[in-house]
């Protein structure tokens, strides 16, 4: 899903680079009201949430629960570039499956079906005194190596899903810092 997730970004972020790249890179708290959300991100990010719900409307329907997509940023439309980072977050359904495991098995669960390649390292790691299942994957494309790291908690009986994505390891684990300024309210 990252993956296709950069694809989608980098086809809106190129239609969008004009307003762009002429638009000032501001610092500001990211609010969803409906989950009582909110977010911090790193600066020297631009929000091309927008840019890609409209790429995401043209795409035809097919009935099944999706992602939906509350905030995606990108340092920039070329993710070859070493300095290349995104982030986002998302919301799945919890629903469908709960009687099948517990939150954060599931969450681990939704991780891997978000975003896909080879899993480095899995563990529960916590903010805003909630635990989220935190995957880091590798995905190889050509000669270069994607770096993710995934973060899936369960709330307002829905899966919220943070995704940092990069180049460079170092790079991906520097913002993914930010989650240290996620809050929900109780």
């Amino acid at each position: 899903m990252v993956i296709l997730v950069l694809s989608v970004a980098m086809a809106t972020s190129c239609k969008s680079r004009s307003n762009a790249a002429s638009a000032p890179v501001e610092p500001r708290v990211f609010t969803n009201a409906e989950l009582g959300l909110t977010f911090t991100p790193p600066e020297g990010l631009r929000d091309l949430t927008a840019a890609l719900k409209e790429a995401e409307a043209g795409r035809p329907q097919d009935g099944r629960a999706h992602f939906t997509e509350l905030l995606h940023m990108a340092s920039g439309p070329d993710d070859t570039a070493p300095d290349w980072l995104q982030l986002g977050i998302e919301t799945f359904p919890r629903g469908r499956d709960l009687d099948k495991s517990d939150d954060m098995t599931a969450s681990f669960i939704t991780n891997n079906a978000f975003a896909g390649g080879a899993t480095v390292e899995r563990k529960v790691v916590k903010f805003a005194d909630r635990d989220f299942a935190m995957t880091h994957l590798e995905k190889k494309e050509n000669s270069l190596t994607k770096h993710g790291i995934v973060f899936t908690t369960v709330h307002k009986e829905k899966f919220v899903t943070f995704f940092f994505a990069g180049n460079v390891r170092e790079k991906v684990d520097q913002i993914a810092q930010s989650m240290s300024t996620v809050k929900f309210a109780p």
